[in-house]
């Protein structure tokens, strides 16, 4: 068996299978070195094996296994069905034998390889995947017992450990406290900090005019802002704004600006309503392509399916 290797640009799929290359077939081919390419390789047929990632582990500890592969389809099912014996300590795994499924048609996929020592980086072809293959375990009385095991020995293991912290490790976590202010200071800011709004000097006339003022300045800077964000940003109380939001803003109940406000559009300046029409095109084109993307994903699924039921 040829053992995957990091080196061969094998990589761990999203499902917690990886992929290596085995069983060398047909004789080599010899061929031509193009550039910092070697093609001598380029003929030979491989098959391509997909297995979970603790086989790779065990594999790559330098155990050796064995492959045994049919040489026909089965006639019901059409698909060829072999054999993954894993050597070592087989204690180590929940099974050490696999069911080989070869698929009927492989992808059109070449294999390369670079070997990492060398410093000139060269890549080299290992051959083309003539078939491929999924490794399921086999599900006997061993493999089942060795699952219990382990849920077992998992739900026995403490969720907490104590671990000593060192003089550096435990300068680094004192830099990073933070004080938290009590309920009793958070109370007296709260109290200066109406106190200081609560007189103000300015009639409410003048004071309109000039937080009006401030809040369109503001709305040049961005388009949506958060009653939040405009009372810390204009240093207002956010009950007193609301009425002056209530005339010159549009409250966003839905949609992407959600629970924000905008200028009414009497208010905008010409930028700033071509920018929001702008923004208008691009989430229809955005919703446009998403449907065109679900068709096109529900075609490729319906013809999968014709193609299946016709076999």
């Amino acid at each position: 068996m040829k053992r995957g290797s990091d080196e061969d640009g094998y990589e761990e799929d999203d499902d917690g299978f990886g992929e290596f290359a085995a069983v060398e077939e047909g004789e080599k081919v010899v061929g031509k070195r193009t550039g910092e390419v070697d093609f001598s390789s380029y003929g030979r047929g491989l098959y391509l094996v997909k297995v979970p990632a603790r086989v790779i582990d065990a594999l790559k500890k330098g155990d050796e296994g064995k492959l045994r592969l049919p040489t026909a389809a089965d006639e019901e099912t059409g698909i060829a069905k072999g054999e993954l014996l894993l050597g070592g300590d087989a204690a180590e795994h929940p099974t050490s034998k696999f069911e080989v499924q070869i698929k009927p048609e492989a992808q059109d996929v070449i294999v390369f390889s670079s070997d990492r020592k060398d410093d000139d980086g060269k890549v080299r072809i290992e051959g083309k995947v003539s078939h491929q293959c999924v490794a399921r375990p086999v599900i006997d009385s061993k493999f089942r017992s060795r699952l219990k095991q382990n849920v077992k020995s998992k739900a026995a293991a403490p969720q907490r450990k104590m671990q000593i912290l060192n003089d550096e490790e435990y300068r680094k976590a004192e830099h990073r406290v933070v004080k938290i202010k009590t309920a009793q200071e958070i109370r007296e800011l709260k109290y200066q900090r109406e106190q200081k709004r609560r007189y103000v000097d300015l009639p409410e006339a003048q004071w309109k005019e000039r937080t009006t003022t401030r809040l369109f300045q503001l709305f040049e800077k961005r388009s949506h802002w958060s009653l939040t964000e405009i009372a810390d940003a204009l240093d207002e109380p956010q009950q007193r704004l609301k009425a002056l939001l209530g005339e010159a803003c549009v409250y966003n109940k839905s949609g992407p600006h959600r629970n924000m406000y905008e200028l009414r559009d009497e208010f905008k300046t010409v930028e700033q309503r071509k920018q929001k029409e702008d923004e208008i095109e691009a989430r229809r084109e955005a919703r446009l392509a998403e449907q065109e993307k679900q068709r096109r994903l529900r075609e490729e699924k319906e013809a999968y399916e014709k193609q299946f039921r016709d076999k």
